[in-house]
């Protein structure tokens, strides 16, 4: 019993400190790894191997150990509170470190990517999306992230119904962006694909966990209906918006729709066309989504 009741405090207690670990392995055992490989081949700790292995398990194997930790909590069915809190704390890691990342890491790439009309030089390649377009994805984005962020810290008994369903409209509108970048580089030469897919991909587990606990909720006052005296009345009744979350993840369809348009009737006096959402995918080359050829224009 006692070596039972051990091994289920050594589980949550690993599953509560998964982040933790994560650090320790990437930025302490890579490296570590590496200086003892560099010692064994060549006779030397090396310092400078020691300082790249360090930048290495912060860059490049961390974002890949922080996935795997983020699809564990997605799917993981308990209810311990120690690992629950350990999930939303990873949350808010997955995204400060996705959004640094990425544009640590468009920056980089970026800088050899060019549009489909444009002659190639070598060492440069076709960007995976129209840069024409790329105000309509900015504003996109800023919906879908300011939609998330409400939505993870509202209180559920604040949060009015309107309020819940356009933001969750904003974030369906995030997750079709996702999926569309993720489909367009499935289909790339870029090297570093990858890692360009990874903030992307997470995005979309933080958003199914978060659909996961908008079905759990379950109103105080609807149970305190169902409890009461007259609980078959009121079940009679037809269910309010707001206690039914159900109902708020299909009219998100219709409001993300609306806020499609809106957007786009925003942004046409800007310059950007009604079509740019769809432009931005397909007027490139040498991805997924391309419609167009450029072989002509290289050298």
């Amino acid at each position: 019993m006692n070596g039972k009741q051990g091994l289920r405090k050594g589980a949550i207690w690993t599953g509560s400190h998964l982040l933790e670990l994560s650090y320790i392995l990437s930025l302490l055992v890579f490296p570590a790894a590496c200086i003892v490989e560099t010692f064994l081949r060549t006779g030397r700790p090396g310092g400078f191997q020691m300082v790249l292995a360090f930048f290495a398990g912060l860059l490049m194997i961390h974002p890949l150990i922080l996935t795997v930790i983020n699809v564990f909590y997605w799917i993981y069915p308990g209810r311990c509170p120690a690992i629950l809190d350990a999930g939303n704390r990873t949350e808010i890691f997955v995204i400060v470190e996705g959004i640094a990342f990425s544009f640590l890491l468009l920056g980089i790439v970026g800088e050899n990517w060019s549009d489909w009309w444009t002659p190639l030089d070598s060492g440069r390649s076709f960007s995976p999306v129209c840069s024409k377009a790329l105000p309509t994805l900015a504003v996109l984005t800023l919906a879908a992230m300011i939609g998330y962020a409400v939505l993870r810290l509202t209180p559920a008994d604040r949060l009015s119904a309107p309020v819940g369903i356009v933001c969750l409209g904003a974030v369906y509108l995030g997750c079709a962006l996702c999926l569309l970048w993720l489909i367009q580089l499935a289909g790339g030469t870029q090297t570093m694909k990858l890692y360009l897919m990874l903030f992307p991909f997470n995005s979309l587990l933080l958003v199914g966990k978060m659909v996961k606990e908008l079905l759990r909720r379950r109103p105080a006052e609807q149970q305190a209906a169902a409890e009461a005296p007259d609980a078959q009345a009121a079940k009679k009744q037809p269910l309010r918006l707001p206690d039914d979350p159900v109902r708020w993840l299909w009219l998100a369809i219709p409001a993300a729709m609306l806020l499609l348009g809106f957007v786009i009737l925003l942004l046409i006096p800007l310059g950007q066309a009604p079509d740019s959402i769809v432009t931005a995918w397909t007027d490139t080359a040498d991805w997924s989504l391309s419609l167009r050829t450029a072989q002509a224009v290289r050298r």
